[in-house]
Order: structure tokens, then sequence, then C-alpha cells
């Protein structure tokens, strides 16, 4: 692929080439993100070398620990663990109370938290979609269609239990999103 294609691909489309050791998306995420984060531990600790140190500290351990985390939305992830890099270097120094205010103002996006739970509606939908047939249609009856299981086994001639088995399936098969446990569990019950 070519570089400039990876300009038009999403965070997490370039996350999931990065897992793939594809350098070049890698590439890609260093360059839309580390200026701003440079930027960003700037405001907070102004030595250009010791910033520079953090971002890169970030990047390395994003391009390593991307295989084991699950990183919903990238921009979030990245402030985030530059926000901690600085905490964590200014511990060990003496900081003032502008730059410990500045640090508690920095807003995490709106915009953010909405891509978030759109990305993570995604993936509930997707995951609920590679269920097998017969416990995701129990599965959807029960959520979407807000019926109880005596009304699904009534529906679709199976015992209760059936439907309690099914139903129990689907959540454990899910389960791999509980690193989001408060928007999976509201997804779950107003699925």
């Amino acid at each position: 692929m070519l570089r400039n294609n990876y300009k038009t691909l999403s965070d997490i489309d370039l996350l999931s080439l990065v897992v793939k050791d594809d350098r070049l998306a890698f590439a890609e995420i260093y360059s839309r993100y580390w200026q701003a984060l440079y930027k960003y531990a700037y405001k907070v600790c102004p030595d250009e070398m010791l910033c520079e140190d953090m971002v890169q500290e970030v990047f390395i351990s994003l391009y390593y620990k991307n295989r084991e985390t699950r990183i919903v939305h990238l921009e979030s992830y990245l402030i985030k663990a530059v926000k901690y890099k600085v905490l964590n270097q200014l511990r060990k120094r003496e900081f003032t109370d502008l730059q410990q205010r500045y640090i508690e103002l920095i807003p995490e996006k709106e915009e953010s938290q909405e891509l978030e739970y759109q990305e993570l509606l995604a993936l509930t939908h997707r995951s609920i979609n590679q269920l097998p047939p017969r416990c995701r249609q129990v599965f959807k009856m029960s959520r979407e269609q807000g019926l109880s299981h005596a009304q699904i086994a009534e529906e679709l001639s199976l015992s209760v239990r059936t439907i309690e088995k099914h139903i129990s399936n689907a959540i454990a098969a899910l389960r791999h999103l509980n690193e989001f446990s408060i928007w999976f569990a509201f997804i779950l019950i107003n699925y």
C-alpha cells in the first residue's frame, strides 16, 4: 500500500495494521499525533528534550502494547498516555499550581466519548452478529424486543432453560468487551 493511502485510513484501521507489524501504518499514526502530543506535554513541562522523550516513550509503548490493549479511540488514548507520562515526570520534580490546573483542565474531547460509544456499539453489533444463529436470535429477541424468557420459549417452541442457556452463552461470548464494562453493561441492557 502506498504511503498516501494510509492517510485515508481510520485510526482503528491503522492500529489493526500496526498489530501486523505494518511500519507505514505506525508512521502514519506517528505523523498524525506526534506534534499535538509534544505541544501538550510542553505546555505542562517546558523542557524540549524531556517532552520529546516522553512522547517517544508513548509511541514505543503504543507499538508494543497495541497487541495486548484494545484501543477504542486512539487520540484519547494517546492524550491520556502523555498526560500520565507528564504527571509521573512532574511527581519527580516540584511543579506549580498553574501546571497542575492545566493538566486537570485539559478536556477529554466530548466527541471522543461519543466516538468511543459509537465504536463500542459497532463492535457490539459485530460481536452479536458472530453468535451462532439461534443464540443470536434469542439474544436479540430478549434485548431488542424486550421479550421475557418464557415468551421467547413459547414463540420458538423451546424450553425456558434452553433460552436461558442461549442468553448466558451470548453474554459469555461478548465478555471480551468487558474492559469497557460500563458501556458494555449499558449496551447489553439497552441493546
